[in-house]
This record gives C-alpha cells, sequence and structure tokens, in this order.
C-alpha cells in the first residue's frame, strides 16, 4: 500500500490524476483496480489556516516504469508492519482494510 499526494486539475477526471500523480512520485505507471474509500483529515493546518481535506483510496496494479520517488520523499519502501509516525487517519483507514 502506497500513498500519493497531489491535486485534481480542472477539467482532469479523477482516475487521470491519479495515474499522473502516482507516475510523477514513484515513477511507476500504474492500472486503476478499484476505488476502495477515502480518508477524511478534518483538522488541518495548510496555509495558516484550519482546512478540511480528503483523500481518495485507489487499489492500483504496477504496468510499467521504474520505482523511484521524487522531491517529497527520500525513500520508497515496503513494510511489513504500519510505521509508528505515520498519519492517525492512515492507520485506522487501513485496519479497515483487514491486510494480512
Amino acid at each position: 500500500m502506497a500513498y500519493s499526494w497531489g491535486t485534481v486539475y480542472k477539467g482532469e477526471r479523477l482516475e487521470e490524476a491519479t495515474r499522473r500523480i502516482v507516475k510523477k512520485e514513484t515513477g511507476l505507471e500504474v492500472d486503476l483496480i478499484k476505488h476502495v474509500g477515502y480518508i477524511e483529515y478534518l483538522n488541518e493546518k495548510r496555509f495558516g489556516r484550519d482546512t478540511h481535506s480528503i483523500s481518495l483510496i485507489f487499489e492500483a496494479v504496477p504496468k510499467g516504469g521504474e520505482l523511484n520517488h521524487d522531491n517529497n520523499a527520500t525513500e520508497l519502501k515496503y513494510f511489513k508492519e504500519l510505521p509508528n509516525d505515520l498519519i492517525e487517519e492512515q492507520r485506522e483507514f487501513i485496519k479497515t482494510l483487514n491486510f494480512s
């Protein structure tokens, strides 16, 4: 499971934005399998003000490209267990997916 963050541009379909953002942040081209849910961040601070943002979560499989990272991350890796510093909303969402 991996998270990529980005913005949907005006006129861009959600699926197109998702593939674009994943490619930019991971180097991978992906096929989107299905939308699996969303995460709400109710008490975020962005640009000095309170915000409410929503992340849409898709299941995807790589179909090409080479795994690497952009300047948003220092490394990419797989985890057998959830990292301790995971954002709480993300941790709770992942638990609902029942990965084992």
